[in-house]
């Protein structure tokens, strides 16, 4: 899964071109404060493309850009990128001063650079003057109606690399968390030796650290994250680069073990960590460390099982006593195997049939909500889409009940499941 970031200067339409793709697929946006403005990544994701995007919102100042400079927090974002989508405002009919030096600086990055002119409903011509920037093709696209994103997203899904298969069938596990919760203690703790250096100090790990090990005969790459934290004594531009490294990492990544430490609680932040890892489509667990510390840890539990997601597991570890090993790896690769799973067109629609019979659409407008088939559209993450009459009617309550009984009947406990759903006919049916 490939990394995107979107720059211009000001009113070229980034944020708008964002939004266009993210809201059409409603995917969980976060606002990522690092800067006067927020920055913003999400996940696009339809039947045939999925990769990250970041919005660097604030990069346009016309004053950045013209001092011959990059912001360190822009700077290191757009490095962690696979791909630049530099955009233009192509109601101007040719750049400005600012695109020129905009271009100078991104191509002193070394990365590829799709060159996207926005706004080219307002246009009805070709707008030949920004050839002049020295790239070979251009993407003429308006985030209002949709022009030529189709074009860019083929292109886009052709340049970004393709994931690499592991040979030797290891199972990835990001260990994710707040700054000093006890990740690399817990490494530590896995591999029976202090290999990870380890601090009190909040954010001793800025980068992602990757360690092989192997456990009763299957090899493990456990990869210790930047503590992912929104209050940092170091510089917001740091920051902001260890959030964006550390998604980068989840993306890359089979299994998400997710730390929280029972001192500290889980935070608003977290709970927002949380969706964006299930918006990815990552299972993950949560590991609660240091439970030992506190009396009342089964209450702390019983609390937490309300504000996470049911399919979710929770278990208690001990990095000290290294409580809590045997059942850590035995539930990633448990979740891991999962990961495979397939299952026919028509052994699908079997289950859809009885999901129905037993729980109905809503009735709306005096008519029932039909639902008449249902596919595998990919496996990381599990997604499945819907076709039917009315689909885009259905409440919230009744799509969770999909989820859930497709979770069950499936065997894909510990999953987080996407529905897509498409009003259209039948193709199965003979008419």
């Amino acid at each position: 899964m490939g990394l995107i970031a979107i720059v211009g200067a000001s009113n070229v339409g980034k944020s708008s071109l964002f939004n266009t793709l993210i809201g059409k697929n409603k995917a969980i946006v976060s606002d990522i404060p690092g800067t006067t403005r927020d920055r913003h990544f999400a996940l696009y994701q339809d039947a045939t493309y999925s990769f990250g995007l970041i919005d660097t919102g604030g990069l346009g100042d016309d004053e950045i850009i013209l001092s011959n400079k990059l912001t360190e927090q822009t700077y290191l974002a757009i490095e962690q990128a696979d791909l630049i989508w530099f955009v233009v405002d192509a109601s101007e009919d040719t750049p400005n001063q600012t695109d020129y030096m905009l271009r100078n600086q991104l191509m002193k990055l070394k990365k590829p650079i799709f060159l996207v002119l926005n706004k080219c409903d307002k246009l009805n011509h070709v707008p030949v003057g920004f050839y002049e920037l020295g790239f070979k093709k251009q993407y003429e696209v308006s985030s209002r109606t949709k022009k030529g994103i189709p074009d860019l997203l083929l292109d886009t899904h052709n340049m970004l690399p393709e994931p690499i298969e592991d040979l030797n069938q290891g199972v990835k596990i990001a260990i994710v968390g707040k700054p000093n919760v006890g990740k690399s203690s817990w490494i530590n703790a896995l591999l029976q030796e202090k290999r990870l250096i380890t601090d009190t100090l909040s954010g001793t790990t800025r980068d992602t650290i990757e360690v092989d090990f192997t456990y009763q005969g299957q090899l493990f790459h456990l990869l210790d994250t930047a503590g992912l934290s929104r209050k940092d004594k170091h510089a917001k531009d740091i920051n902001y680069y260890t959030f964006i490294r550390s998604m980068r990492s989840i993306q890359q990544t089979d299994i998400v073990a997710f730390m929280i430490d029972v001192e500290q609680g889980l935070t608003h932040h977290d709970r927002r960590l949380m969706g964006e890892i299930s918006e990815i489509g990552k299972p993950y667990f949560i590991l609660l460390n240091k439970t030992d510390l506190i009396k009342e840890s089964k209450v702390f539990i019983d609390e937490l099982r309300y504000q996470i997601p049911k399919y979710v597991d929770i278990f208690s570890i001990s990095a000290k006593k290294r409580t809590g090993v045997k059942y850590f790896f035995s539930q990633s690769k448990k979740l891991y195997e999962k990961l495979s799973f397939e299952m026919t067109t028509n052994e699908l629609n079997v289950l859809l049939i009885r999901l129905v019979e037993n729980h109905q659409p809503p009735i709306i407008n005096n008519r029932r909500i039909k639902l008449r088939y249902i596919h595998q559209i990919s496996k990381v993450p599990m997604a499945f889409k819907i076709h039917g009459k009315q689909t885009h009617q259905l409440p919230q309550s009744y799509i969770r009940y999909l989820e859930n009984s497709l979770r069950e009947h499936l065997g894909l406990e510990g999953l987080p499941i996407k529905l897509f759903f498409k009003n259209d006919h039948n193709p199965y049916i003979s008419h």
